[in-house]
């Protein structure tokens, strides 16, 4: 937990943190920037904190993205989810719940 404390007191987030946070301002359609959750990203340990920082890091040096963040690995979209849902949910305009099931029957296809 030191080791933890330490890396977390070398590396700071706090100009990334400050650009998003311009970003929200200057470009409201940044998907990245809209879902941004300083609390969220400050909940997270050290080594997940620099996997969003990657997901999200073209949208900070593209302001003008519209969605602004992309997944590195398959995994991310489980790992953050709390951040990423309500990203993939704006973008593809879906609000309540999703209920996708697929269907691997070949008879149904034509």
């Amino acid at each position: 937990e030191r080791l933890i404390r330490l890396e977390s007191m070398l590396i700071s987030y706090k100009p990334f943190l400050d650009k998003i946070e311009s970003i929200k301002k200057s470009h409201p359609g940044n998907l990245m920037a809209k879902h941004f959750d300083v609390e969220y990203f400050n909940s997270l340990s050290p080594e997940m904190k620099e996997r969003l920082e990657k997901i999200c890091i073209s949208g900070v040096d593209n302001p003008d993205s519209g969605m602004g963040c992309y997944a590195m690995n398959p995994d991310d979209y489980d790992a953050f989810k709390p951040y990423l849902d309500k990203v993939i949910r704006d973008y593809h305009k879906i609000d309540g719940e999703v209920n996708h099931i697929t269907n691997w029957d070949l008879n149904t296809v034509k």
